[in-house]
């Protein structure tokens, strides 16, 4: 009695009895979560092998068949195959199989399986779904259950396995159906990860085999710009070389006629000078005949020196020695002297002259050269007055900074052909037109140079047979 009281003091709790069955339950427990683990540690080194592998060199039949053997670890697998969607028909076909000589019969176990819905019921729930075997078990006596898995992630669906095991339905346990959802959303995964790498690695060969092609079009395109440009550098030294050549000809041309005419004038001008002297003192003692001799050789001799006189003029105005003297004037007197200056053209052509300027209208000007212009245009109008009753009206209009005068005459008009000419050096009417009044066609030309010299322009308007009106402008006051 007292050796059991000193036992009981010792304050150690009492060593609990363990029943006997109740020992092997806990020693199957811990076999069972140590094949738990066992299966997480084969999942994941499942994932990071899909991982490091799934690459777009790797298929996807690679990927199932990794997949298939997967789960042939986990399970009593008597035959298994993975079906991948077509993106386009939806339809299942088989990948992989194994045994590999058993397609046939797992193809239609498939379609039997897809007819009766399970196929859609497992892709409705997205996670393994158990199933009677519809026909597989009457060749392989050894399969008790189907079991489908979906290859699905969020975003898309890639196949189906579908696993003949010898379990029965009720011996397949729920953490086990767990872990073939891992497997298969790990695959899947790995599905999707291939496909997009896939499809980057597509869209970059395309980018850069079109950055490839543009870059030998550009390259192309530079070559042929080079060439081009080397060719119309050549024709450009060309074209410099004819246009020296032209300028230094027209210069040469110039000079030529500046100083021929220069040379003329004076030999010119003593010969009219002699000539008047001549009609003057002896003309009515010549004969008839010497008399339309003597007027023959003062009409040509003096329309000679007009010509010289209008070279000289041509040259000073190119080269823009011509100095003018502007001051305001009024306009009405200018036109005035003009018109008494032409009388005697005037009335051998039956031309009428009206001055319509008013008084008051002013322009700034050089006299001499606002005379010279009017003289051109208005005995312009005069040889080509072809009608009953011509005239030629000269008017004037006054605006805010110029003054616009125009010469107006009712004569055969101006063919629109010819009107952008002109105003061209030698420039002349058509033969039919105008070859009794014919000259050398510098008048409109130094009238065109005189006008823009003062600041203004000059342009035409004119109707075959109805008469031409010529308009030019001038300064109203000192600039």
């Amino acid at each position: 009695m007292h050796h059991n009281e000193q036992a009981g003091n010792t304050g150690l709790p009492p060593t609990p009895t363990i029943p006997q069955g109740t020992e092997a339950g806990l020693r199957r427990l811990l076999v069972e979560h140590q094949r738990l683990f066992d299966y997480l540690d084969a999942i994941e080194s499942f994932w990071v092998n899909l991982q490091r592998h799934a690459t777009p060199e790797r298929l996807p039949v690679d990927l199932l068949a990794a997949f298939l053997s997967q789960v042939g670890d986990f399970f009593p697998v008597v035959l298994s195959g993975v079906y991948q969607v077509h993106p386009h028909s939806h339809a299942f076909t088989l990948e992989r199989c194994f045994p590999p000589g058993l397609r046939e019969d797992l193809q239609q176990e498939a379609r039997q399986q897809i007819t009766q819905g399970y196929f859609a019921l497992a892709l409705r729930r997205s996670r393994p779904t158990v199933s009677a075997s519809v026909s597989l078990h009457r060749y392989h006596p050894r399969v008790r259950a189907l079991i489908l898995v979906p290859l699905v992630t969020l975003h898309e669906v890639h196949g189906m396995a579908m696993i003949a095991t010898e379990r029965a339905e009720q011996d397949i346990a729920l953490y086990e159906l767990k872990l073939l959802s891992l497997l298969a959303g790990q695959t899947a995964l790995a599905l999707e990860s291939a496909q997009r790498e896939a499809a980057l690695q597509q869209q970059k060969a395309a980018l850069e085999e079109e950055v490839h092609q543009r870059t030998v079009e550009l390259e192309q395109t530079h070559r042929t710009v080079l060439q081009l440009n080397t060719e119309l550098e050549t024709e450009l030294k060309k074209a410099l070389e004819v246009n020296e050549r032209l300028s230094a000809v027209d210069r040469m041309r110039e000079r030529l006629l500046a100083t021929v005419s220069h040379e003329l004038r004076t030999p010119l001008s003593a010969i009219v000078g002699s000539l008047d002297i001549l009609h003057q003192e002896w003309g009515q003692t010549l004969p008839s005949e010497g008399q339309k001799l003597l007027e023959i050789c003062q009409r040509n001799s003096t329309m000679l020196l007009s010509l010289v006189s209008d070279l000289l003029d041509v040259a000073a105005l190119r080269h823009k020695q011509m100095v003018l003297h502007p001051r305001v004037l009024p306009l009405s007197s200018v036109v005035q002297q003009a018109f008494a200056a032409l009388a005697p053209l005037a009335r051998a052509n039956g031309v009428k002259l009206l001055n319509a300027v008013l008084p008051h209208v002013e322009v700034y000007a050089d006299e001499q050269r606002l005379q010279q212009i009017l003289l051109n245009l208005i005995g312009n109008a005069i040889k080509f007055s072809r009608k009953d009753e011509p005239q030629v009206l000269v008017s004037a209009v006054q605006e805010e900074t110029q003054t616009v005068i125009s010469v107006l005459d009712n004569g055969i008009g101006i063919p629109p052909e010819e009107i952008g000419q002109i105003f061209e050096p030698f420039a002349q009417g058509n033969e039919s037109s105008t070859a009794p009044t014919r000259g050398a066609g510098l008048g409109l030309t130094i009238c065109k140079a005189l006008v823009e010299r003062h600041g203004g322009s000059i342009w035409v308007e004119s109707e075959i047979g109805k008469g031409s009106r010529f308009f030019f402008s001038l300064p109203r006051q000192v600039p």
